[in-house]
């Protein structure tokens, strides 16, 4: 006997069914966004993470922050400079004017060697840890790059292995404006941690503190072209 008002067992559990699947489909719904978000969050405290270390090392180097207490270190030329696992040294440089783009190209000469367990490249570029202030302008630059060999040599590499004595190698600046007679070079010290706030990976980072040299410039020949 049918009894009024009451829903069949079957349409019941479809309705059942349906609400559940719509629940599911929420939930899965907000765990994307929520992934979504915590990637966007990595991405944004890693952009200012980077834009701040470029910032101090700059306005350290410039002489600012004149309250802070973060050791740095004056070194003659050529003495060994510890940076997080590279044990360097920085011994001559040179300027050329490149006419083509009215740049001055600086090359620092010296070597590097290796203390962690497997082959890396020094980090370089605004988030690195090798800047440059001129004499002449105090205008700071951060490292293009750094490679191993001579730099005349037509095959040269970026890798530093372990293991190996010191090798010889190059490092790289480009100032807009004449840098003068002097070049100070700050290489600031590195630490072992997360590069992302989310992340349990584990890379060189750029730290507080840094060992600065005073290298005179050799002027060389313009460059034309």
């Amino acid at each position: 006997m049918a009894v009024p008002g009451a829903v069949p067992v079957d349409a019941a559990a479809g309705e059942d069914q349906d609400a559940e699947a719509q629940q599911t489909a929420e939930e899965q719904t907000a765990e994307e966004q929520a992934r979504l978000r915590l990637r966007r969050g990595r991405l944004v405290v890693a952009g200012v993470a980077a834009l701040l270390a470029a910032v101090v090392s700059a306005v350290a180097l410039l002489g600012g922050f004149a309250d802070r207490e973060d050791p740095f270190t004056a070194s003659k030329p050529g003495s060994v400079v510890r940076s997080g696992p590279f044990q360097l040294t920085l011994q001559k440089a040179t300027v050329r004017h490149k006419t083509a783009d009215d740049t001055w190209e600086v090359q620092v000469a010296g070597t590097v060697t290796s203390t962690d367990d497997t082959s890396l490249v020094p980090s370089t570029g605004e988030s690195g840890f090798l800047f440059a202030k001129a004499s002449r302008t105090n205008q700071v630059s951060a490292a293009d790059g750094a490679e191993l060999g001579d730099p005349d040599a037509l095959s040269r590499r970026a890798l530093v292995s372990p293991g190996l004595p010191p090798a010889p190698w190059t490092i790289e600046f480009t100032f807009t404006r004449e840098p003068g007679p002097e070049l100070l070079v700050g290489v600031f010290q590195q630490k072992y941690t997360t590069k992302y706030l989310f992340s349990d990976e584990l890379t060189w980072q750029t730290d507080r503190g840094a060992t600065t040299t005073v290298l005179p410039l050799e002027q060389l020949p313009d460059e034309k072209y």
